[in-house]
């Protein structure tokens, strides 16, 4: 025998609506260009973190980024409120993949590069679920995709199976071919130190 309780279909939808807005989004995936005199030919430090829009001020700008993710963003790292991508590339290297991001809604995008001679630049991006990433000798460019269609084509599908990276937060799907030939492996953590310069 089922019991209907009055009142119990708008509290059933209110659920289903929460639960809908808590799914992860998928896995945003960014097209990255290295160039052959990267950094002056040394390998270059990366970090993306990734919030959501809530947590980050709407003022929040590239030099006061650094400050901001030393204090606020690596206390939401703490409190699984956010992601941490890390790989440290060298020139030339090639990312025929692309790499992955995890997916959240209204993301906010951190992007670090600890160049040797400039120090740590900083990029926040809004707003933009598909963009191209191009790191040069003494800079990187953010190239903002219109949608996902052109970068889908310019991105080969993934292999089912990615290379298991130890870390707090789930691997980021980073492939072995897209692995720098530095000893650093790609490492998702709340853990590491932020960049400094040099």
């Amino acid at each position: 025998m089922i019991v209907k309780l009055p009142g119990t279909q708008p509290l059933v939808l209110l659920m289903l609506s929460l639960l809908a807005a808590c799914a992860p989004k998928s896995p945003t995936r960014i097209a990255v260009t290295l160039a052959d005199d990267l950094n002056d030919d040394r390998a270059l430090p990366v970090q993306i973190a990734v919030f959501h829009a809530r947590d980050v001020p709407n003022s929040l700008g590239p030099r006061e980024a650094r400050r901001w993710f030393a204090r606020q963003g690596r206390a939401l790292l703490a409190k699984d409120a956010g992601f941490l991508h890390a790989w440290e590339w060298v020139p030339g290297q090639e990312l025929p993949h692309g790499v992955s991001l995890h997916g959240v809604r209204r993301p906010v995008y951190l992007i670090f590069a600890d160049y040797r001679r400039e120090g740590t630049q900083a990029v926040v991006l809004r707003d933009m679920r598909h963009f191209r990433l191009s790191f040069e000798k003494r800079r990187f460019l953010v190239r903002a995709v219109a949608d996902g269609s052109s970068l889908s084509k310019a991105l080969p599908p993934l292999p089912a199976v990615a290379e298991k990276v130890p870390g707090r937060f789930p691997q980021n799907h980073l492939l072995p071919e897209n692995r720098s030939t530095t000893p650093t492996p790609a490492v998702i953590s709340s853990q590491r130190s932020p960049l400094r310069r040099r």
